[in-house]
């Protein structure tokens, strides 16, 4: 009864996000102002009605800011958020019609193989594009498993169509081959799905990131970047860090969650986390 119930409400769950994307997809000749302007308009109500993730955005903040965030502050990063799915069916004009600063000379990597550490901040969808442009090569993403199939098999095909092949987060194996072949592989860090991962300092707050393939690359002598972007305004800026060869895995860590706490502090409301730390 209870299984019958989940998968019940799993493929409701499931028609809502492919309408929702249908959506996305359907108007995407509208232009960007009007696609902000509608995402804005949908973020405003699901601030209103998504009473859970207003309070888990709420908490976060409070953990950033140090202080109570005023509603005006916490509506924002659901705009932001709003305006990311805005650009999704976008990317490759967005990357096409965009200024590229790149805030490193090390990045975009000159390494065929290599590990890229990003976050849910800006717009990540990008790095296909970024990587692809340098390496000739599709850029191979960690991402959850989701559920119904047919939401999975969408993400698979549009991200595909921009220089990302997904590579799902309970997959272990597949993960390891992509390296072991002399492919890039991609890993969001921010948020755990499943496993263990690794127990970091974030903000003051114990919380658990999946850092674990940041071993088996330092053990493999393959660079690690930490990278994320930033897209406003018709400019894209790259921000981003190489991880020495000589560090060990503790160092590594605290570089990534660093950079991540510094890149959330200048870019509160771009942080795509709607879930509590």
């Amino acid at each position: 009864m209870v299984y019958a119930l989940s998968k019940v409400l799993e493929h409701l769950g499931g028609a809502v996000k492919f309408s929702f994307l249908w959506f996305l997809y359907s108007t995407a000749s509208f232009p960007l102002p009007l696609r902000y302007a509608i995402t804005d308009m949908l973020s405003f109500i699901s601030f209103i009605f998504c009473h859970s993730k207003r309070s888990s955005v709420r908490n976060n903040l409070s953990f950033i800011f140090k202080r109570n965030p005023s509603f005006a502050e916490i509506l924002q990063v659901f705009v932001e958020y709003g305006r990311y799915w805005a650009e999704y069916p976008l990317v490759n004009k967005i990357w096409k019609n965009s200024t590229v600063i790149y805030h490193s000379q090390q990045f975009p990597p000159s390494e065929p193989c290599f590990l890229g550490v990003t976050f849910h901040m800006g717009n990540f969808e990008l790095f296909g594009n970024i990587i692809k442009n340098t390496t000739q090569k599709e850029f191979r993403v960690v991402a959850e498993r989701l559920r119904p199939e047919y939401v999975a098999d969408f993400f698979k095909r549009t991200r595909r169509s921009h220089g990302i092949r997904t590579v799902v987060h309970d997959d272990l194996r597949q993960i390891l081959k992509v390296i072991k072949e002399g492919n890039p592989l991609g890993i969001l860090c921010d948020r755990m799905v499943g496993g263990r991962g690794v127990e970091v300092r974030f903000f003051g707050k114990r919380v658990r990131m999946p850092l674990n393939i940041v071993s088996y690359a330092l053990q493999k002598n393959i660079p690690v970047y930490v990278a994320y972007c930033i897209h406003k305004n018709g400019v894209l800026n790259v921000y981003s860090q190489k991880i020495g060869g000589e560090s060990d895995f503790d160092t590594a860590v605290q570089t990534i969650v660093s950079t991540l706490e510094e890149a959330i502090v200048r870019f509160p409301f771009q942080w795509h986390v709607l879930s509590a730390l």
